[in-house]
């Protein structure tokens, strides 16, 4: 039986896990240890995979600020399943904006040169 991760992604944005990533990135910027991007790309995935979703434009805004954060990295495993998460939320009419969809034409386009 699987476990569903009973994270609030309201709650976690006022905690802002866009901050978090933040710190992590910095944080690997000096000291650049392959365990700690591990760590934060788990994490990252762990909450596509699990979390539940109950404010999806802020976990529309997570998607696109973890997907930037695995480009750095070139985590290509993640940044398509970022990318995937983000199609599917993006065929919803509510959820984002032209924008967001505008970046996800650019997310899908550094995918595709990438392969």
């Amino acid at each position: 039986m699987t476990k569903t991760l009973r994270v609030s992604l309201a709650l976690a944005n006022k905690l802002s896990l866009i901050g978090l990533l933040a710190c992590f990135s910095i944080r690997d910027s000096f000291n650049n240890r392959v365990e700690q991007k591990q760590v934060m790309f788990q994490t990252v995935e762990n909450i596509i995979l699990l979390a539940e979703k109950d404010d999806l434009q802020s976990y529309l805004r997570f998607l696109e600020d973890a997907f930037a954060y695995m480009v750095n990295y070139h985590y290509e495993e993640g940044m398509n399943l970022a990318l995937q998460e983000m199609q599917s939320l993006l065929r919803q009419p509510d959820v984002g904006a032209i924008e967001d969809r505008a970046l996800l034409c650019e997310f899908k386009e550094l995918c595709y040169d990438r392969n």
